[in-house]
């Protein structure tokens, strides 16, 4: 993963820290990391999807920080920017390796690599404090759907094949081979169109990056599934999907009311 920053707040000693952030052990991992360089910081929330941020910041003092991911289970962070504006400095988080760096750095925004360590975060966090001295400006949500539009619209390099390991031997998987990708027991398989299963050491959030948009989708926390994996979809509980892939052993997946549409407009553009 990367981290890159927008800077547009004031600074006040003992920041109040949200973190955004979908997968549990990096949230973790992160507040421990402030926790350890800037002892008088305060996370006071950690918050994992688009839908459950927004409610949050609604009901809620606003922060003196943000830490968050750029894509989460149910859509992009800048959602939830859009619909509550927040005076304050935010340190975003993506996977999106090289490609996204050269569009945050095309749009004026410095980035880390991750994951983050100490020095890392001293050093963005310093840069932070020295800049928000300096403005009262809110979050430029011009910048962000630069961003977005970035994100969304630049060719990506994907990966055609991908090695995995099968008892001594390692055997190449093309990508169009591949039905799905899931979690279990926080261990990352990739399930092929025959059924067949391999662990792979990729994160989901990685394999976002490699997977072509257009085959496949991020379904929701656990699973990015491949077009022709869909057998069909039904309406199920509240605006949410139960989609089918029909490979044995899997069970339905649950596509949330908050993706819901999205997920059928992608469907129907094939």
């Amino acid at each position: 993963m990367n981290c890159l920053f927008a800077l547009n707040s004031q600074y006040t000693n003992g920041m109040n820290v949200v973190i955004i952030e979908d997968e549990v052990q990096t949230a973790w991992d992160i507040r421990n990391t402030i926790e350890k360089v800037r002892p008088g910081y305060s996370v006071v929330a950690m918050l994992d999807h688009v839908e459950s941020g927004i409610e949050w910041f609604q009901k809620n003092a606003k922060p003196d920080l943000i830490i968050s991911d750029i894509r989460l289970g149910d859509g992009l962070s800048f959602d939830i920017f859009r619909n509550v504006p927040l005076p304050c400095p935010i340190i975003f988080c993506t996977a999106y390796d090289e490609y996204a760096m050269e569009a945050f750095k095309n749009n004026g925004v410095d980035y880390l690599l991750k994951p983050v360590n100490d020095v890392m975060l001293d050093r963005s966090l310093k840069k932070v404090e020295g800049f928000v001295n300096s403005t009262k400006e809110t979050i430029n949500m011009k910048l962000l759907e630069s961003l977005r539009h970035s994100l969304e619209n630049k060719e990506l390099r994907y990966r055609r094949s991908f090695l995995v390991s099968y008892r001594s031997q390692l055997i190449p998987i093309q990508t169009d081979q591949i039905a799905l990708f899931n979690i279990e027991n926080k261990d990352v398989f990739l399930y092929t169109h025959e059924g067949k299963r391999y662990p792979i050491p990729d994160t989901l959030e990685q394999l976002e990056t490699m997977l072509p948009s257009e085959h496949f989708f991020r379904a929701n926390r656990q699973y990015i599934v491949a077009f022709r994996a869909i057998r069909h979809i039904e309406h199920f509980d509240a605006r949410k999907l139960l989609v089918e892939t029909g490979l044995n052993g899997l069970d339905s997946l649950v596509v949330s009311k908050a993706k819901a549409s999205e997920f059928l407009s992608w469907v129907e553009s094939h």
